[in-house]
């Protein structure tokens, strides 16, 4: 158990690393089912609002409640289309950029835990606490 303790104790990598590891381990959790990935609860009425109405429709449909929204999807249907991929990859990469701003914050507030701030980021990737990963277009 000491030879754990000591490695665990030394154990370092550089800071540039972190978002490359904690990249892995997005991928090695989330993107293993994304081609059986399709879409599910309120992404097809705005799949459905996009191919019959478009952006105009899109940001007539969000105005009153929530109106950036509207604005996020007229800059993103036309990147991400129509298909679940696309946006499924999205979301992998909002989860995976959301866990490195998560390890700078927490190294900047305990600047002397630096490994403490990676468990944390390791720890915040990979833990379920927003379970509507698999709705990619409405979240």
């Amino acid at each position: 158990m000491s030879k754990l303790k000591k490695f665990l104790r030394d154990f370092s990598f550089p800071g540039w690393t972190v978002p490359v590891v904690l990249l892995g381990l997005s991928v090695a959790s989330y993107a293993l089912f994304i081609p059986w990935l399709k879409y599910y609860w309120d992404d097809i009425g705005m799949i459905w609002m996009w191919k019959n109405y478009g952006a105009d429709g899109l940001l007539t449909y969000d105005a009153l409640k929530r109106p950036l929204r509207g604005v996020l999807y007229t800059w993103l249907f036309p990147l991400m289309g129509t298909r679940p991929l696309g946006w499924h990859l999205l979301m992998l990469a909002g989860r995976w950029l959301v866990s490195v701003l998560f390890w700078l914050l927490v190294k900047e507030i305990w600047p002397q835990r630096k490994k403490m701030a990676l468990l944390a980021a390791l720890a915040f990737a990979v833990y379920p606490g927003f379970d509507q990963h698999a709705v990619a277009v409405i979240y």
